[in-house]
């Protein structure tokens, strides 16, 4: 069960936030479909992540908006949930589902303390190392678009910074 809240947290914060920014491919399909992928993993439509994630930078609210691209991502979800619960129904309802929604909660807590008090940065050498980079987070904010193996080369010197990664964050006050 850890694995599945482990896994959404992980992609949300390294993988999803990256393919917004900057598109892994050079074909518009292979992202396209990259996003499908991420969907399927994360129990989430890209489309709805990119809205969100985008407004966040953007400091304005977010609003749903139906595309044809949501579409595509919320029917491959729904025939991968429908799948899931036909075959195994028990692990759905026991583990998946529970673990999904710990994930989300971990998502949540990751969102609050990147940003309780002003955008923070962690800058520890693990923690960047397993999360590419995610820890330069002043710095992602001042320059959405930059590749996250860049990050560290535009560290803001008077960046509001912690000690500890998000998810631990409640330890340093």
């Amino acid at each position: 069960t850890p694995l599945i809240p482990i896994g959404l947290w992980w992609t949300a914060n390294t993988s999803a936030p990256n393919l917004v920014h900057r598109q892994f491919f050079h074909a518009p399909a292979a992202n396209r479909g990259f996003a499908v992928l991420l969907t399927a993993v994360m129990g989430m439509p890209q489309t709805l992540w990119r809205d969100r994630h985008l407004a966040h930078h953007a400091g304005r609210e977010w609003r749903f908006r139906m595309t044809s691209r949501l579409a595509v991502e919320a029917g491959a979800l729904l025939v991968l949930w429908s799948a899931m619960t036909m075959l195994d129904p028990v692990f759905v309802l026991s583990v998946y589902l529970p673990g999904w929604l710990c994930g989300l909660g971990l998502c949540a807590l990751q969102g609050h303390y990147e940003h309780s008090g002003g955008t923070t940065s962690h800058y520890g050498r693990l923690y960047n190392a397993l999360c590419f980079n995610d820890g330069y987070h002043a710095e992602h904010h001042a320059s959405a678009g930059r590749h996250w193996t860049k990050l560290p080369g535009a560290a803001i010197a008077r960046a509001r910074a912690s000690r500890w990664p998000p998810l631990l964050r409640w330890l340093g006050t």
